[in-house]
């Protein structure tokens, strides 16, 4: 809970660590960027059965930093 979103943590690491993507065929490392968006982050999360329909809007407010958890 830093403030910060999901996206913006991830492409730390990435920068930080110098990492590439893997996952597009016939990527080219001079031409793309190896960072994430959002959409990138909701594809994983389909592909991975970790979204659902009804908590579509939920993941993009967290991927995004517009999330806010309810307090009791």
């Amino acid at each position: 809970d830093a403030g910060i979103s999901l996206c913006d943590a991830v492409n730390f690491i990435v920068e930080k660590y110098d990492l590439v993507r893997t996952d597009r065929r016939g990527f080219n490392a001079e031409t793309q960027s190896p960072l994430l968006s959002s959409i990138d982050i909701l594809r994983a999360r389909k592909a991975t059965g970790l979204m659902t329909r009804n908590d579509y809007r939920t993941v993009t407010d967290i991927t995004t930093g517009k999330y806010r958890e309810v307090q009791p």
